[in-house]
């Protein structure tokens, strides 16, 4: 524990001024209740990154980095992409920002039991003691020293922001940016909420590829969003949603 700090010296002179007025002021210099602590915090963010992440990301030699909420929420989502890169012989890693809680090792087996060439990323647990500015930070990081062509947010929130506030820093590393939506969530009030309607309007501009789930989720994207239907993908082995 750091040693306190003693009390200023105007903070003596003043209480000894003071004292002609109240007597009960003139300080005791054997007063610990003086003397002041001067603590600084210390982040571990250099360590999460350094001793935890630096060394998957130079196993995981991928090629397309999947940033996911967790497995379980996405399967449907994720197991297309993993297949076809599987087919194209690419690697791969799954970068999962949800906590040990939020992801069960069942729901890992679920998803990534077909392949060996997908390295898993448990990125929500290692940085769970981080506040959420120095976790996105560090998950920045590690993606511009990843050597990854393809960076793909399947519904994660901090993927997007990732997108909306360094997507110019990513593309001068080389790295594309591709997301793969899904229909709007909605309020017990029936309005629609989710990513496409409250982050998917900052990164729209920055994407170069965008994968749809279904017709519905197409429509939105074309009619609501205003985004070019030719430059809407199907997920990878379904047929176009746009016809």
């Amino acid at each position: 524990m750091p040693k306190p700090l003693p009390p200023p010296l105007w903070v003596i002179e003043d209480m000894v001024a003071l004292s002609t007025v109240e007597p009960q002021l003139f300080p005791d210099p054997d007063d610990r209740q003086l003397l002041w602590h001067d603590y600084h915090p210390v982040s571990s963010a250099g360590g999460v990154y350094h001793r935890d992440l630096l060394p998957r990301l130079h196993a995981a030699r991928a090629a397309q980095i999947f940033i996911v909420p967790n497995p379980a929420e996405t399967t449907a989502l994720l197991q297309p992409h993993l297949a076809q890169a599987a087919a194209e012989g690419l690697r791969c890693a799954v970068v999962c920002t949800g906590s040990a809680e939020e992801s069960t090792d069942a729901d890992s087996d679920l998803v990534f039991e077909e392949t060996a060439s997908v390295a898993v990323i448990p990125f929500g647990t290692l940085a769970a003691d981080l506040p959420e500015e120095e976790r996105l930070t560090v998950l920045v990081q590690w993606l511009q020293n990843s050597g990854a062509r393809i960076l793909h947010i399947i519904q994660c929130p901090m993927g997007w922001q990732i997108i909306s506030r360094w997507a110019r820093q990513l593309k001068q590393t080389g790295m594309r940016l591709h997301v793969t939506v899904a229909p709007d969530d909605s309020t017990p009030l029936g309005q629609a909420a989710g990513s496409l309607v409250t982050l998917f309007p900052l990164c729209a501009r920055h994407l170069d590829a965008l994968f749809s789930s279904s017709q519905a989720c197409t429509a939105t994207l074309q009619h609501r969003e205003g985004y070019p239907l030719e430059r809407i993908l199907p997920l990878p082995g379904t047929t176009p949603s746009h016809g």
